[in-house]
């Protein structure tokens, strides 16, 4: 079997994030980090250093914005002119969502309630618990946000204009959607936790209109044992969904795994960072972990074959994924042998390179495999 040629790998942790983090939001021009806090009401935000910053950019450890209440996650415009990316928090106690400058100064909220943004009325978030996250279309900058109460995700222009809801018309309903994000086709995708919903993830498809009709999902896109908490998606639409058990999957847009790592819990934010590609997990009731992204080569295991009671020839391949392989070996036990080819023969292209090699010293009358791997320099 091929082995996952996406690695993640933790490298830090934010920590003065209010106690509480639930919401990661990333601004792709100046890459600063916004962090949402149910358990200080407030948002903090960092430089791509990890420091605490203000909205002037001066180290600081105090929140950029506050008085918003049990939200999970959060979103950051950026579609619009890098100079306006525009910050959008859910207010789930007082079931709004506030739009505020990147500096921090309050703009207008997304329904009918006083400042209002223009043309946001009437207030769709009615139900009895208020939204929980948001997300921007990257393109366009429409503004989607999940409205557990109603089971609908409700859709804004990039003015603030209440356009639409989004509701299952198939044999499923949309049931207590949680976080959601939107890929560069305009499509949505949805986590869920309602009972009888046999998936952890919804993907919508757009209509020939932006943000209208959007009414049918795709059922068996991400199939799961158990709920999705917090959804990202990078600049080549790489969807990564977090489950609760704290485990991360990345797929890519054809919906292959191309990796999958522990998060260290259960966290409700989720953020790709599309310059490092480094992704940013909210732990609940702790820090924000920081993981790199990285390509390995993609190993398959071959056939095997002149096998005698001490000896046999294994056999693989490598696609070394465009990049540099230092070294190629096989392994049995505590054997290890290198394989036909050095890192220079296998070369650096992004087609598998049959290699083999004789194995020696096996002991007669036990089964066995082989294992082979290869290191490379990133």
């Amino acid at each position: 079997m091929a082995q996952a040629h996406v690695e993640h790998e933790k490298i830090g942790e934010l920590t003065n994030v209010g106690g509480g983090p639930t919401g990661v939001a990333i601004d792709n021009t100046t890459e600063d980090i916004y962090v949402a806090s149910n358990a200080s009401s407030a948002v903090f935000k960092f430089n791509p250093a990890g420091e605490g910053i203000n909205g002037a950019g001066e180290p600081s450890a105090a929140p950029l914005v506050t008085e918003v209440f049990n939200h999970l996650d959060i979103a950051v415009d950026n579609a619009s002119d890098p100079s306006a990316h525009d910050l959008y928090v859910p207010d789930g106690t007082n079931h709004v969502v506030k739009k505020f400058k990147s500096t921090g100064e309050f703009i207008c909220k997304l329904n009918e309630s006083e400042p209002a943004c223009p043309g946001a009325s009437p207030a769709p978030f009615s139900g009895s618990e208020g939204p929980e996250a948001v997300a921007v279309d990257p393109t366009t900058g429409y503004v989607y946000v999940s409205d557990k109460g109603n089971n609908v995700i409700d859709v804004f222009s990039p003015s603030g204009a209440y356009v639409t809801q989004i509701a299952a018309s198939n044999s499923q309903p949309l049931q207590n959607p949680r976080d959601l994000k939107v890929d560069s086709s305009g499509d949505v995708f949805v986590a869920t936790q309602g009972a009888g919903v046999p998936f952890a993830v919804a993907k919508f498809k757009p209509s020939s209109e932006p943000a209208t009709g959007t009414t049918t999902w795709e059922e068996t896109i991400f199939n799961a044992t158990e709920n999705a908490t917090a959804i990202a998606i990078d600049s080549a639409d790489n969807v990564y969904i977090a489950l609760e058990s704290g485990n991360i999957t990345e797929y890519s847009p054809a919906r292959e795994v191309l990796g999958s790592f522990e998060g260290g819990g259960l966290g409700f934010g989720l953020a790709v960072n599309n310059t490092t590609k480094h992704v940013y997990y909210s732990l609940l009731g702790a820090g924000v972990a920081i993981f790199r992204t990285f390509n390995t080569p993609t190993v398959t295991t071959g056939a095997s074959s002149g096998v005698t009671h001490t000896k046999a020839k294994v056999e693989g391949t490598v696609n070394p994924e465009g990049l540099t392989i230092t070294n190629c070996f096989f392994t049995y036990g505590a054997l290890t042998k290198p394989c036909n080819l050095s890192g220079a023969e296998i070369g650096t292209g992004n087609t598998p390179v049959t290699v083999s090699t004789e194995l020696e010293g096996l002991e007669p009358g036990n089964s066995w495999g082989n294992l082979m791997r290869s290191s490379s320099s990133l």
